[in-house]
Formats: structure tokens, C-alpha cells, sequence
């Protein structure tokens, strides 16, 4: 049996990839143009939180569709989840969206939930608060 055909070849593999998705995205556009980059293998990505979810995103995107996310909790959204309050809920996770650089940030941009844009030099020079659409308790 060839090095290369093995199961454990794949799970190396698919973890450097989601390394190089999550950490390096010229590396990740280096890669999935690469003419020699097979797209017929089998991916699976560990957790649907955001880098997961982009991760996915990203794969399906470049032309891989055998891309399997896999969640032990019953939701996806990773650290990113409401915790119901009173009349509404309170939310966990992230609330501020660093860099407009940031692919969190052109997600949210493109759907039109960005709320404020602040300056990337200095985000906490006169912060704002929000309570969002409840009351907390005190």
C-alpha cells in the first residue's frame, strides 16, 4: 500500500489545509490553484464554528464538494451563541469584529449587519456599548 492512499495521509493532509485556511489565506489561494490539487478527495472539517464554517465555505467554493463538517454540540456557531434573557437573549462570543480585513467582517458587510465601522488604528479611543434588544438583569 502506497504512502499516499492511506487514511492517515488524508487526516495529515486535511489538517495542514485547514492550518493554511485559518492561518495563511495567500498560502490556502496558492494551494486550491495549484493544477496538480486533486478535488476529489474526501474533507472533513472538525467544528462548525466560523473557521469551520469557512473553512467549508472556501473548499466548496474552490471546486472540492466530498467537504463533511463535523459538530459534537446539536448547533453550529462554535463560541458564537445566544443565551436566552428576560424578553431576549444574551450573546456569547464574538460582538466585535477586529480589521476590515477580516472575513468575518466582509461576511457581515455583505449581508448588511454591520452596525458601526471604527477605525482599525485605535477601536477602543471612545468605545461604544450596546445591550442589543433586551434587558439584562441586574
Amino acid at each position: 500500500m502506497n504512502f499516499y492512499d492511506t487514511s492517515l495521509f488524508q487526516v495529515v493532509s486535511i489538517i495542514l489545509f485547514i492550518n493554511v485556511i485559518t492561518g495563511a489565506p495567500s498560502s490556502l489561494n496558492t494551494i486550491l490553484q495549484s493544477s496538480n490539487c486533486q478535488k476529489n478527495i474526501s474533507i472533513a472539517i472538525i467544528g462548525a464554528g466560523f473557521a469551520g464554517l469557512a473553512a467549508s465555505k472556501k473548499l466548496r467554493a474552490a471546486g472540492f464538494q466530498n467537504v463533511d463538517i463535523f459538530e459534537a454540540e446539536n448547533r453550529i456557531g462554535g463560541r458564537v451563541y445566544p443565551i436566552p434573557i428576560a424578553d431576549g437573549f444574551l450573546q456569547q462570543g464574538a460582538e466585535y469584529i477586529n480589521g476590515q480585513a477580516n472575513p468575518i467582517y466582509e461576511i457581515a458587510s455583505r449581508l448588511g449587519v454591520v452596525d458601526k465601522e471604527v477605525p482599525d488604528y485605535d477601536p477602543n479611543e471612545d468605545p461604544d456599548y450596546w445591550s442589543g434588544k433586551c434587558n439584562i438583569p441586574e
